[in-house]
């Protein structure tokens, strides 16, 4: 996990996206959330907005303290990918199930703007 997170910090997202899934079997509870979120960001860097959309909605599904980010990155993923249905969805869910987010008006512009 940590080498993938240096690979990550130093911008070589296949390396780190690699290093994510090796590790993701092995763990469990809120170390395989923070994997799949740190997979997806690394899926996001390399512009695969719909892989890194797929593992953001699995990293909010197993639940734990970054399931506002996964919510919030499944959005902007989606949407990067052209799943404007997906991304309204993920938005709405973020707003309906965290309505103290920080990100909150950020996903009220991102709804706005989609229609």
């Amino acid at each position: 996990i940590y080498g993938a997170q240096v690979a990550l910090s130093q911008g070589e997202f296949a390396k780190a996206a690699a290093g994510f899934n090796a590790a993701g079997g092995g763990v469990d509870g809120f170390l395989q959330q923070r994997v799949l979120v740190n997979e997806a960001y690394a899926l996001e860097g390399n512009q695969q907005f719909a892989d890194a959309a797929s593992h953001f909605a699995q990293a909010a599904a197993a639940g734990g303290p970054y399931t506002a980010i996964a919510i919030l990155g499944e959005a902007r993923n989606a949407e990067r990918a052209g799943d404007n249905a997906k991304a309204k969805a993920a938005y709405q869910k973020l707003l309906a199930d965290f309505p103290e987010a920080p990100e909150r008006a950020l996903a009220e512009a991102r709804l706005a703007a989609l229609g």
